[in-house]
């Protein structure tokens, strides 16, 4: 397991691979949904951090929009500023990560687009990550955040079950002898209870990269601690059957093709929040009498 992401993000046949991960139609549909959200809400000037490749940059820039963008990853800062640069549209991208937005003044953006990157900063300094963004914010802009969904795992029958089993459920009414001795019992039910989510070719980078999950139940009240009010959440990432059984499919790109294709209709359905990795959340600075 990898703890420093950064370093995960910046070797060179990562770098590669991610890059043509982005055709995938799920980074497709990020794209899209992104679009539809600044058309629908406006934008203006835009700060894009965990930019990754480029892609949702150079897109925001092409839709009109002042970008600026950031990574801790060096590769990936040079191609998104290479992207940019390429296209025609100035290459205004830092090498920093979401804990330190200091190179930018206060009240400054109209839009953040956070898609991800605070999946790899530890839950203790999430406080510090929501201040930044607050921040560098104005007061009526808005945020555009992806999170990992946290209860996908219970439906994922596999490590991720019986971690979140251990971290979420038995703490809740067990101390820790009785959470250790329920655990295996619980691992025994499944029959991959030490694999990760690898079942398709575009698995989860979760089994490799220290990752931060949220619950669908209360975020909201998360980050209402913080200053925001969440006003719309679309799950994100759909899976009609548990992971590991596409590597036992002939047919599995083809189920997870379908996948894509509905995953519009159970965007805000209880079955996207039970079947989706992810989801995104549009939240809004709280401001008295809004």
């Amino acid at each position: 397991m990898i703890e420093d992401p950064s370093k995960y993000w910046s070797t060179d046949i990562l770098n590669g691979e991610y890059v043509k991960t982005e055709r995938y139609p799920y980074y497709q549909l990020r794209l899209k949904t992104v679009a539809e959200i600044l058309s629908q809400r406006g934008g203006g000037r835009i700060l894009d951090i965990g930019c990754g490749g480029g892609h949702i940059s150079v897109m925001c820039a092409a839709m009109g929009h002042e970008v600026w963008a950031c990574d801790f990853a060096e590769t990936q800062v040079k191609l998104t500023a290479n992207k940019l640069a390429e296209w025609g549209y100035p290459p205004r991208v830092r090498q920093t990560n979401i804990l330190d937005l200091s190179a930018h003044p206060a009240d400054y953006f109209d839009v953040i687009l956070a898609l991800s990157p605070l999946e790899y900063v530890p839950k203790p300094k999430h406080p510090i990550a929501y201040r930044e963004m607050r921040r560098v914010l104005r007061k009526d802009g808005y945020i555009i955040n992806q999170v990992i969904n946290g209860l996908f795992d219970a439906m994922t029958f596999n490590s991720f079950t019986v971690a979140f089993w251990r971290e979420h459920i038995l703490p809740e009414f067990f101390g820790p002898e009785d959470i250790e001795r329920y655990i295996p019992m619980i691992a025994a039910l499944m029959t991959h209870p030490n694999k990760p989510d690898v079942g398709t070719k575009y698995g989860s980078t979760r089994q490799e990269v220290e990752s931060t999950v949220e619950n669908p139940f209360t975020y909201a009240d998360e980050v209402r601690q913080y200053g925001f009010e969440e006003v719309d959440r679309l799950y994100y990432h759909l899976h009609m059957l548990p992971p590991l059984l596409f590597e036992q499919l002939e047919n599995g790109d083809a189920i997870e093709n379908n996948a894509y294709r509905l995953e519009e209709k159970y965007r805000r359905h209880w079955i996207g929040m039970l079947l989706s990795g992810d989801w995104i959340s549009i939240l809004e600075p709280q401001i008295p009498g809004r």
